[in-house]
């Protein structure tokens, strides 16, 4: 298994420690192994399958890693010397199938709406607090609390955190990207 995080990690062509061929072939080895591993999960008794792997991610890694290999061979049959297949993850289609379902009954968001949801999904991993956290922080109450702390008269060090952590909020409320982009999406750039 390490060797295939390694494959699917490769950024940059100095962090390749082996040639192309043997990159698939790990990928390949792997298939196999994640074969082999979902055929004997299923020829357990039902109450005994509930393992580490479900039979969702066995899929969804096994069509990630078919879609790897035929990706490789492709681009090195075309020219290329190497393949860096660090991006070619699902993260960013999963951020945008989660602004999707916060957009609500068409699922259909403008440019607007999702940079909004963006926006507030950026602050809401700012501000909430981890599930086995030892505080309580429900959103908005939470920055409010921030704030309340700067109604002292000399600032603590917790103060400055809060004030550091309300800026970085601020910032990314109001930051320029976001709105120049809105501005291009909108026709209200000029180019």
């Amino acid at each position: 298994m390490n060797d295939l995080f390694d494959c699917l990690n490769s950024r940059r062509p100095q962090d390749m420690q082996y040639n192309e061929a043997e990159h698939i072939a790990t990928l390949k080895v792997n298939i196999k192994w994640l074969e082999d591993c979902c055929t004997y999960i299923e020829s357990l008794p039902k109450q005994r399958q509930v393992c580490f792997l479900s039979k969702p991610t066995c899929g969804a890694l096994r069509i990630t890693l078919h879609s790897t290999v035929a990706l490789i061979d492709r681009l090195l049959k075309s020219g290329f010397r190497y393949v860096l297949v660090e991006k070619l993850g699902q993260d960013p289609l999963e951020l945008f199938g989660i602004a999707r379902h916060v957009a609500g009954d068409g699922g259909q968001p403008t440019v607007q709406q999702f940079l909004f949801i963006y926006r507030m999904l950026s602050v809401n991993n700012l501000v909430r607090p981890p599930k086995r956290a030892s505080v309580d922080g429900s959103g908005p109450q939470l920055l409010l609390t921030l704030q309340g702390l700067f109604d002292k008269e000399k600032p603590s060090t917790t103060q400055l955190w809060a004030h550091t952590v309300l800026k970085i909020v601020r910032w990314r409320l109001q930051s320029p990207l976001s709105i120049s982009f809105v501005r291009a999406a909108s026709g209200l750039c000029e180019m």
